[in-house]
């Protein structure tokens, strides 16, 4: 399995974690059965997403270094490869509250601002989330491509050193200073996970490689984190909420120490890969999708949660409904990803090519990745996806 493939098979990993810790901590709300104990540290798939997604950036984005029109090529791409999905999911989630009558939450600016990536304080007390819940990690990546492309703009010979400077900075600041609601989510520590992934696409791209012990030491110790920090009962805020302790530490560090295990280190070998890498990398692929469609997938399938919890006791429904719910959500999840997701990105693409934005150099093309870096992102230009919260 290459490197490449390996960070793939982190996306599966991060989506298939968080979604499980999603479904089973639903179940326990609703059924008092608590399937896995502390399940929420699923939600650390999230800071693995952006150090992923910081990774992927710069590595994507080395043939827009120096180009006059770099910064808007990348941004057009990040949002081709965003807006469609989101926007569709949205508008999904919309008519499930109105076929449930909860007009209460029907709010026009809310929504607007969710569809434009706005933090905005909604009606259900979630703070500065969007009207669709799990956008709130959305919000943040579409924040760092934004100061991402404001970079390329600059026209630096690397734009890499001058985006962590300002999400380091901006964290520094709202550490040291009372700033206003919006500055203060923008700030949130957690875009330090951004940075980290940064770091190790620096590192990757200058020749860094670990030797295989090295390499598996680091995973583990970031392993070791996440245990740690589990048994000590950590649990993530929303950004606009003070933390008992700084997520980009308790969750982010050992997540940048298991993907620069696996990005740095020298394969022993490259093999055939096996049948589960093969199910990994195209979990991988379509990991944006089960990043949006699972919870609605939640939300549709609690009248079967409540209905067998009638029918049967409440352990042997728990674990039904969980098998049922994490197999709907890989099935569609995989549908949407071929039938939507991938076609829908190429065609806007190749839109914006017939437009005049196809002045690529010629070792980048689809979406502006590099043809070695087709393999990662599935064939089309991708996002790492960060998966919030699901609410009712």
């Amino acid at each position: 399995m290459t490197r490449l493939t390996a960070i793939q098979a982190l996306r599966a990993i991060a989506a298939i974690a968080v979604t499980l810790a999603h479904v089973i901590g639903d179940i326990t709300a609703r059924t008092g059965v608590e399937l896995v104990p502390r399940v929420a540290v699923g939600a650390a798939g999230v800071d693995l997403f952006f150090i992923i997604s910081g990774f992927i950036m710069v590595y994507a984005s080395r043939g827009l270094v120096g180009q006059a029109d770099g910064w808007s090529i990348f941004l057009s791409r990040r949002l081709a490869r965003i807006v469609p999905l989101y926007w569709l999911v949205t508008l999904i989630y919309l008519l499930m509250q109105i076929a449930q009558g909860k007009w209460q939450v029907v709010q026009l600016e809310w929504i607007v601002a969710s569809l434009l990536f706005w933090p905005f304080p909604g009606v259900t007390g979630a703070g500065l989330s969007p009207f669709y819940g799990i956008g709130w990690t959305l919000n943040f990546e579409m924040m760092f491509y934004v100061v991402f492309s404001a970079a390329l703009w600059l026209r630096r010979r690397d734009p890499s050193w001058v985006v962590a400077s300002i999400l380091a900075g901006g964290v520094a600041l709202g550490v040291a200073l009372p700033l206003p609601d919006l500055l203060r989510y923008w700030t949130n520590e957690i875009v330090l996970n951004f940075v980290f992934g940064i770091a190790i696409a620096v590192a990757f791209l200058r020749g860094v490689r670990l030797p295989y012990a090295l390499g598996a030491l680091l995973v583990a110790l970031g392993v070791g984190g996440l245990i740690v920090s589990t048994w000590l009962g950590f649990m993530a805020a929303l950004p606009d909420q003070p933390p008992a302790f700084p997520r980009s530490l308790a969750w982010g560090l050992p997540m940048a120490l298991i993907m620069a295990g696996v990005a740095l280190t020298v394969s022993p070998s490259e093999t055939t890969p096996s049948g589960v890498a093969r199910l990994l990398h195209r979990l991988g692929d379509a990991s944006y999708s089960i990043y949006l469609v699972h919870p609605l997938v939640i939300v549709a399938m609690r009248p079967v949660l409540a209905a067998s919890v009638a029918a049967l006791a409440p352990l042997p429904a728990a674990l039904l409904h969980l098998v049922l719910v994490a197999g709907l959500v890989v099935a569609a999840s995989t549908v949407i990803f071929a039938a939507f997701e991938r076609p829908l990105t190429a065609a806007i693409l190749n839109r914006f090519a017939r437009s005049g934005q196809a002045n690529l150099p010629p070792s980048v093309n689809h979406g502006g990745l590099p043809q070695e870096a087709v393999t990662l992102q599935g064939g089309i230009a991708t996002k790492s996806n960060a998966i919030g919260d699901v609410r009712d």
